[in-house]
């Protein structure tokens, strides 16, 4: 599991330093989630209002496919099918 948090006023915020990408000038992260089909799953987002920052697309120089959104804050995630631990999960 994953959580991931949001830059909210506060104590741990300030400790921490956390900025959205609009307070910090720019993208400060990119969440990366291994899906199986990028298509459909932008399809999904787009229908229910995602801004898709990059199409579905071949990816250059790896298999599969990919598409990047950014959320509410500002944050670019990629959600593609290459899986770069297939091998060795197939492996273990």
């Amino acid at each position: 599991m994953i959580m991931l948090g949001s830059a909210g006023p506060g104590e741990i915020t300030e400790l921490f330093r956390w900025r959205t990408p609009e307070a910090a000038g720019g993208v400060t992260m990119c969440v990366c989630a291994v899906i199986e089909d990028p298509d459909a799953h932008a399809a999904v987002a787009r229908a229910a209002g995602a801004d898709i920052v990059i199409e579905p697309h071949d990816n250059q120089g790896y298999p599969g496919r990919s598409y990047d959104a950014r959320d509410p804050e500002g944050h670019v995630w990629n959600f593609g099918s290459y899986d770069p631990f297939a091998e060795l999960q197939a492996v273990a």
